[in-house]
């Protein structure tokens, strides 16, 4: 596993793509990998919310990320499948 995350920009996709996309994005990387999705979804935030606990993965909202209209989360892998 890399320090860096795995970029993923889904700026333009409404749902459910911003969501599918991090889904098949996760996926595909190892437990504990970090995911920084970059949005402009206004609903993608609360999408990811419901599904981060549902599935026990870590999500962060960026708060320093201050671009008007994009909204960026770091999702961290779960280590336990479940």
């Amino acid at each position: 596993m890399t320090d860096s995350p795995t970029q993923l920009d889904t700026r333009g996709l409404n749902c459910p793509m911003p969501l599918m996309l991090l889904k098949k994005t996760l996926a595909e990387l190892p437990a504990g990998a970090v995911v920084e999705v970059l949005v402009t979804d206004p609903h993608a935030e609360l999408d990811f919310e419901i599904w981060c606990e549902r599935f026990g993965h870590d999500l962060k909202p960026m708060t320093s990320h201050q671009v008007v209209g994009e909204q960026l989360f770091h999702v961290k892998k779960n280590i336990t499948k479940k």
